[in-house]
């Protein structure tokens, strides 16, 4: 198990650190091109960010040694990080099928509906919901806890303050947000074929968008479901909460190629950001060789 998380993990962060921060990047430099589309993306970038840069070293390091190697504040600074994370991915996957959905549904009003500072107000409004789900461990409403020797979560112990938080969290941190992003792709489906029988629509969008749900399922269900699971019928082994914590960070992979890399507006944009960048990168050699 050690030689596989640690195989797991470092593949994660190795191709995480170069792609989430090139994607920044050109983010950060690109900001025009992207349009209303950047508020969201950048979100999910920042997420990745801190996954990558924080969590995911300190989860290699702790697993070298097969312990928990830090103070019992820092476990729960570490916990707490990482469900605002969770909770941002959800809310944010939720925020890009609803301004989808409009942008398909209602071409003509989606300027009006969704205006710039809509966007802005959504995306800030997914960080406040994601540390308002998150906070309430640290003022006594549940805990955070050592769990399974190496990784930081919340506290399945069966009493009503650990039931009433996680089933909360569970319920409207994860199933509606996500049974509304669900439905929403749904519907989206259903109107590119329906788009498609009057003007010609790429079959790459729906392929993306049944590619995203898929993923999006495959990494997040199996974690809440053990989760009720544990607190409902039987606690689960910290094994087995450590595995489907792993998969969950297939995400800071998939949604970054999937919302990024995948699209032609951002490879042409990279392109230029990187072309740019080895241009400076001449020219301050150049500079320097002749100082």
């Amino acid at each position: 198990m050690k030689v596989g998380s640690l195989f797991f993990i470092s593949t994660i962060l190795s191709i995480s650190l170069p792609m989430n921060t090139l994607s920044f990047i050109v983010l950060v430099r690109g900001r025009r091109r992207f349009k209303r589309q950047w508020f969201t993306l950048i979100n999910l970038i920042i997420v990745h960010l801190i996954q990558t840069f924080f969590h995911l070293p300190l989860l290699i390091y702790n697993t070298v040694n097969s312990q928990w190697m830090f103070s019992e504040d820092f476990c729960q600074l570490d916990a707490f990080v990482m469900a605002v994370a969770g909770f941002e991915i959800i809310f944010t996957h939720l925020v890009i099928s609803i301004e989808r959905f409009i942008k398909l549904k209602y071409p003509m009003r989606y300027e009006q509906v969704l205006s710039t500072n809509v966007l802005k107000f959504a995306s800030a409004s997914t960080w406040l919901v994601a540390i308002l789900f998150s906070c309430p461990p640290m003022f006594g409403w549940s805990k955070y806890v050592l769990d399974g020797g190496v990784h930081c979560g919340n506290d399945l112990v069966e009493n009503a303050g650990n039931i009433s938080y996680l089933l909360v969290c569970s319920i409207f941190g994860f199933l509606v947000p996500y049974i509304a992003s669900i439905t929403l792709s749904i519907k989206f489906l259903v109107e590119v074929k329906q788009v498609g029988k009057i003007y010609p629509v790429s079959k790459s969008i729906s392929v993306f968008v049944i590619t995203s749900m898929t993923t999006f399922t495959i990494a997040w269900l199996p974690l809440v479901a053990c989760i009720i699971f544990s607190l409902t019928v039987k606690r689960l082994e910290p094994f087995n909460m450590e595995v489907v914590s792993m998969v969950t960070k297939i995400t800071i992979i998939t949604d970054t190629l999937l919302f990024l890399y995948l699209k032609r507006d951002f490879q042409e944009v990279a392109k230029r950001t990187i072309s740019r960048m080895k241009s400076d990168s001449i020219v301050k050699f150049s500079f320097s060789s002749s100082g």
